[in-house]
C-alpha cells in the first residue's frame, strides 16, 4: 500500500515526530507524525492513518489514510482511503476516493498556474485523455499548464470517486 516502487530511498516522519518547515525529497515520504508547511515528493508521498499535515503536500502520486488541512497536488494520482480526510484544494491527474474517504473543498484535476508550482511539478501533469478510436490515451507527458479553474469543480466528497 505505501512505500511501493520507491527504490528503497523513503524518508519517513514517524510517529511522535513534528516536522516544521520544507522538506524537499528525490525520492518517496512516508508520514506517521505531524509535518507543518511543505512536502515535496519526486515520488510517492503518503499519509498514514495516525499521520497529519498542515500546509501543501507535492507529489507523483498522493496517498491519504490519515488527516490533511491544506493544498494537495499530486502530479498523476490522489487516493484518499478510507480513513483519510482532505481539507483544503486538490490538483490530480487522477482521483480515487474510497468509501468514508472525505475531500472538503476545491478539486481540480490538471495543474494550477505554472508560477504557483515548482519547475518539477508544472511540467509533470498530464493533457486530459484523447479518444482514438473509443480508447482513452492516459499516458502521462509534459504539458503546458492550463490557467487557473480551468477544468475544476467544487466538491465535497465523502466516498465518491
Amino acid at each position: 500500500m505505501f512505500g511501493k516502487g520507491n527504490n528503497g530511498s523513503t524518508t519517513i516522519i514517524g510517529r511522535g515526530a513534528r516536522f516544521v518547515g520544507t522538506l524537499e525529497l528525490e525520492g518517496a515520504a512516508y508520514v506517521e507524525g505531524r509535518c507543518e508547511g511543505t512536502v515535496r515528493a519526486k515520488g510517492e508521498l503518503s499519509v498514514g492513518p495516525q499521520g497529519s499535515v498542515f500546509g501543501e503536500l507535492v507529489g507523483k502520486v498522493v496517498l491519504i489514510a490519515g488527516q490533511v488541512e491544506g493544498t494537495v497536488i499530486a502530479q498523476e494520482r490522489l487516493h484518499v482511503f478510507k480513513t483519510g480526510s482532505l481539507k483544503g484544494d486538490a490538483y490530480y491527474g487522477r482521483l480515487q476516493v474510497d468509501s468514508g474517504g472525505v475531500i472538503d473543498g476545491q478539486s481540480h484535476q490538471g495543474a494550477r498556474v505554472a508560477g504557483e508550482l515548482g519547475p518539477h511539478v508544472a511540467e509533470s501533469f498530464e493533457e486530459p485523455p484523447t479518444e482514438q478510436a473509443g480508447v482513452a490515451d492516459t499516458r502521462v507527458r509534459p504539458i503546458s499548464v492550463r490557467p487557473a479553474g480551468a477544468e475544476s469543480r467544487n466538491s465535497v466528497a465523502a466516498g465518491r470517486r
